[in-house]
């Protein structure tokens, strides 16, 4: 009940599960302890601090994470993008908290992530972080990233500030009452030539949902004919792979919480369970599950589950007949070995054919 909301995860290394103990005792209470979040608010005087940074800055960006969407800031965060004119760049786990069409928002940034956040990114003098933990996928090298700005890094977790990414304008609290004092303590800014500038990117770098060629169809039409046939308060949930890149790209995300995906750990299999969930908890609302041929075989069995409940989850499987997201590393990264990726693979299979996967 303390801390950074969420489920825990406790790893224990095998040599300390295997270790043997010789008289040990066992204590009589145990005695946990927990680093919460910091009592009293945000520091009033770094908020200052960030509030002249945002008045002085010429190519300022928001980078907008899940903790936007877990403290029910969205309102203010469109508040104090508006007011400010400042761009944002919104994570996977961000996803919704600022509707996708917003005229300041630039996308999702990162590996996978659009070209007009990226650019964004690069070029910002100030880097305004809110609720989100700076992971790999959106650094890729921490020292290379942002490096012409400041940053400013706002968590409720006060682990998270400075691990990854330095943090010039460290602040630890809600990110909904950080926002709210950020807008009492920020004059109305207009647009600039950055203003100017990003929206060029983002009109330059629209990518194109064609049918694709030879008879193939394409998987963002695909995620296209989706997020258009969805009936108003669709919640829709992925997997993890090609398709979940997709999916948060191509869909039209319009509000929190309507976008179910998992940011870490790797979880294939996380799809269909969680289409389930959100059937339970909102079953007025139509459900989609999309995922892979690879994820979907994770946690097939619980098809069962959903016949027995009668939970009418809608699945959609993009087939393309591989572990796609592993492929593309062993691709991008391993000069093309690829290793135990296509889901065709048999004993006739020789070795060119696994080269040429």
């Amino acid at each position: 009940g303390t801390g950074r909301p969420g489920p825990v995860l406790i790893d224990l290394p095998v040599d300390v599960m295997t270790a043997k103990l010789e008289n040990y005792v066992y204590p009589d209470e145990p005695s946990l302890s927990v680093r919460g979040p910091a009592t009293g608010g945000p520091d009033p005087s770094m908020l200052d601090r960030l509030a002249e940074a945002v008045a002085g800055a010429e190519r300022p960006l928001v980078l907008a994470g899940g903790g936007i969407i877990i403290s029910g800031a969205g309102a203010e965060l469109a508040a104090f993008l508006e007011k400010t004119s400042i761009p944002a760049a919104v994570t996977m786990m961000g996803l919704g908290c600022l509707p996708s069409r917003h005229p300041l928002n630039l996308g999702m940034p990162g590996m996978h992530g659009e070209a007009a956040a990226n650019y964004a990114i690069t070029e910002c003098d100030l880097l305004i972080g809110l609720g989100t933990r700076f992971d790999d996928r959106v650094t890729s090298v921490p020292s290379l990233f942002a490096p012409r700005a400041k940053v400013a890094h706002i968590d409720i977790d006060p682990s998270e500030l400075g691990k990854i990414v330095r943090a010039d304008f460290p602040i630890t609290g809600d990110v909904r009452a950080v926002l709210a004092a950020l807008i009492e303590r920020t004059a109305p800014r207009g647009p600039n030539a950055w203003n100017e500038r990003v929206a060029g990117w983002r009109k330059e770098h629209v990518p194109d949902p064609g049918r694709g060629t030879d008879g193939r169809i394409d998987p963002t039409y695909v995620i296209g004919a989706i997020d258009e046939a969805a009936l108003p308060g669709t919640i829709i949930t992925t997997d993890v792979g090609q398709h979940q890149m997709w999916a948060a790209l191509g869909l039209d995300h319009r509000r929190p919480r309507a976008f179910i995906t998992s940011g870490g750990m790797g979880t294939m299999g996380f799809g269909l369970p969680a289409a389930m969930g959100a059937c339970l908890g909102r079953p007025d609302s139509p459900v989609v599950c999309i995922t892979g041929d690879g994820s979907i075989q994770m946690n097939i069995q619980e098809l069962a589950t959903c016949a027995v409940h009668r939970l009418p989850v809608k699945i959609v499987v993009l087939n393309n007949s591989c572990l796609g997201l592993v492929r593309q590393w062993q691709e991008l990264f391993w000069d093309g070995n690829y290793s135990k990726t296509c889901l065709k693979e048999n004993t006739a299979c020789g070795e060119a054919c696994r080269k040429a996967e």
